[in-house]
């Protein structure tokens, strides 16, 4: 998945996105661990889509901590 594709979800997908990616993570290594695994260059694919999941979640938070800290004062 891509950034574009991230930044277009709202925090709910994302959180449920990260979720799901690190579970396909764990199994991952579990199948790994066990010799199953042919394809070991998924691992790597994961990892870098739960980086790019928490990379825009924490581009969200500080856009949204940003926008609450910039408020009108109302000086009389």
């Amino acid at each position: 998945m891509n950034m574009h594709d991230l930044k277009n979800k709202t925090r709910q997908e994302l959180e449920q996105l990260l979720k799901d990616a690190r579970q396909e993570l764990q199994e991952l290594r579990f199948k790994t661990v066990n010799a199953q695994l042919k394809d070991v260059h998924r691992i790597r694919v994961v990892r870098t889509t739960i980086a790019r999941i928490q990379t825009v979640l924490q581009q969200q938070a500080a856009t949204t901590q940003a926008s609450s800290a910039i408020q009108p004062s109302t000086n009389s």
